[in-house]
This record gives C-alpha cells, structure tokens and sequence, in this order.
C-alpha cells in the first residue's frame, strides 16, 4: 500500500557437524547479504500469516545452502529457524 513497514528477524542455523557451524560463521557477510536481500523482497502479504512465515523460512533456508554450496561445496545447514519475528 506505499506504507512503509519495519520487518526484524533473528534466525539461527541448525547444523550436527561443528564444522558446518564454523562454515557458517566464517560466511556470514556472504549469507547476511542474501537473507537481507531476501528479506527486502518481501511485501506485507508474504510475511503476515504462519504459512507465509513458513515459505519465507523455506527460501532463506535454500538461499543459506546455495551460498555455502557455493563457497564450501556442502550443503551444510539442515535447517534454520525464527527465533525472533517483529513486523510494524
């Protein structure tokens, strides 16, 4: 609606091996920069409801994998999760 709305998240990384966790740590900026263009995709309708939230967490998910996919040649991460979702 032309509105302009503050979206805050915090994810964390669910990995069993140590070394994807240190993987992860040491990619950050690259991982960062694509989950917060990922984020800045959004409109309010792809983030209001539990099943949006749901897609959205999916495709930062994939987005987490593909760049360490990239970066490592592993996949890595197993999941991610909200631990934290505002939207004013």
């Amino acid at each position: 609606s032309g509105t302009l709305r503050f979206l805050q998240v915090s994810i964390e990384v669910m990995a069993r091996d140590p070394a994807v966790i240190q993987s992860v740590e040491a990619h950050m900026p690259h991982m960062r920069n694509n989950i917060l263009l990922v984020l800045s995709d959004q409109t309010l309708e792809t983030v209001v409801s539990a099943e949006a939230k749901e897609k959205l967490r999916a495709r930062i998910l994939k987005e987490t994998q593909f760049v360490l996919t990239q970066l490592t040649g592993d996949v890595g991460v197993e999941a991610i999760y909200f631990t934290s979702f505002v939207l004013q």
